[in-house]
């Protein structure tokens, strides 16, 4: 069974709107592999914002007056704008999000965001412009729910404690909701660590030039192969592991070379494809704001420590990127309704420790009343089981509604009887009370 993987950190996305008609693209949306909803639209539609935009519905003696919304997780800056259908459809024999939706009697809506990359403040934006093209299209939804992913999982966490008259509960999958500074940090310290464990092989600064930036993501996986990856095996195990501590990277114990070669692997890309996207979306293009900072940073696990931070490049972050990230993309733990986390304990994208600090986060609030979180002990970002997403989502319902669906309308979106089981299993685990 293919579980549910997404890859880092962005959001996609109308038709009429104030009376302004704005023509669909050509890309046809696909159609919902359940009886109970109808097609989604033939053709996507465009926001005002230039976001992409679809909307399914279930038939309507199905529909409960309630939206699902879904935040998808980060594309890559270099990509066309689009949907991620691999997102949208992530379990190879469950369901899609949309028909999950559906079955259930909710209407769903999903945006591609104005932009690639770092869309975190847009994708907000074009959610709350999605909200209102789905009420004009089909009419003010009684509750509107949001979830997301990665990327997603920030832009629900901020949405559920900043939009409580708009939303009636979220629920964040792997998200960098704990500390933003700190998501940065992770990979630009990997980026660090690496430069000096294994000098000359990439480039030590966060921003480089523009055309380097272009021409390190169009030969990405040719530069990994041939010459990053076959560094740190030529260095030995001694010098990988120096690097796998100091930077403390995620690796699952029971498969500890496969995983610990993803994980290398995504922190690669994220500097490649990540670090200038981030910059040009902080500050501009033309003065890119940085927000990676290093400079009192002390860091351990090596065999010299004294000489790793005496000799490390230091870097500061710009002021403009720090300013921007404490006014949009900082979480405050203050919620008026309710939120469920989910998230992998061995994240090599998102670390776990995320969720230790939102907590904190959530304590100091008061807001424990209104916040559930589901830890699943596994590697991988996002890794999660058709079960183990429908219990999250189950509970949040519960949360918001004192309802959910049937268990009989859940067990019609497991592909087996396992899965079944895993689910009765959760539900008992969790205290979920169905009918």
């Amino acid at each position: 069974m293919k579980r549910l993987t997404i890859s880092l950190i962005a959001l996609l996305g109308g038709l009429l709107i104030a009376g302004i008609s704005t023509p669909p693209t050509t890309a046809a949306a696909p159609t919902p592999a359940n009886p109970t909803a109808l097609p989604c639209d033939p053709q996507n539609g465009i926001q005002p914002s230039g976001a992409i935009y679809r909307i399914c519905m279930p038939l309507p003696n199905r529909y409960n007056g309630q939206l699902i919304i879904w935040a998808h997780g980060y594309v890559n800056p270099d990509e066309p704008l689009h949907i991620p259908e691999d997102q949208l459809c992530p379990f190879e024999d469950g369901p899609c999000i949309n028909d999950i939706a559906n079955v259930l009697g909710f209407g769903f809506a999903t945006t591609s965001y104005r932009k690639n990359g770092l869309a975190i403040k847009e994708g907000i934006q074009d959610i709350l412009e999605l909200i209102d093209l789905y009420a004009a299209q089909e009419g003010t939804p009684d509750r509107i729910f949001l979830i997301g992913a990665s990327e997603g999982g920030i832009i629900t966490a901020l949405m559920t404690e900043n939009y409580p008259d708009i939303l009636a509960g979220g629920l964040s999958m792997c998200g960098p909701i704990g500390d933003f500074f700190q998501q940065v940090n992770y990979f630009g310290d990997f980026r660090a660590l690496y430069t000096y464990f294994y000098p000359g092989n990439f480039p030590v600064m966060p921003v480089v030039p523009f055309p380097l930036y272009v021409y390190g993501m169009n030969h990405f996986d040719e530069y990994y192969e041939a010459k990053w990856w076959p560094s740190i095996m030529e260095g030995g195990p001694s010098k990988m592991w120096e690097l796998i501590q100091t930077a403390q990277i995620p690796y699952d114990p029971m498969d500890f070379d496969t995983s610990i070669e993803q994980s290398i692997h995504d922190l690669f890309r994220y500097n490649v494809y990540a670090a200038n996207d981030a910059a040009y979306t902080l500050g501009s293009f033309a003065n890119p704001a940085q927000p990676f900072d290093n400079m009192d940073r002390v860091y351990s696990g090596s065999l010299d420590d004294a000489t790793l931070n005496a000799e490390i490049a230091r870097v500061a972050a710009d002021p403009e990127a720090v300013a921007e990230i404490e006014a949009y993309y900082q979480t405050s733990g203050e919620l008026q309704i309710p939120l469920v986390t989910l998230h992998t304990t061995l994240d090599q994208q998102v670390p776990y420790w995320h969720e230790t600090l939102y907590q904190a986060k959530i304590d100091a609030a008061g807001s424990n009343d209104h916040y559930f979180h589901i830890a699943v002990d596994r590697y991988e970002h996002c890794n999660f089981t058709p079960e183990e997403a429908l219990l999250a989502f189950a509970k949040m319902i519960i949360m918001a509604n004192g309802d959910a669906p049937t268990m009989a309308e859940l067990m019609t979106l497991l592909p087996n009887q396992a899965a079944q089981a895993d689910w009765h299993r959760l539900a008992e685990q969790y205290q979920l009370h169905l009918r």
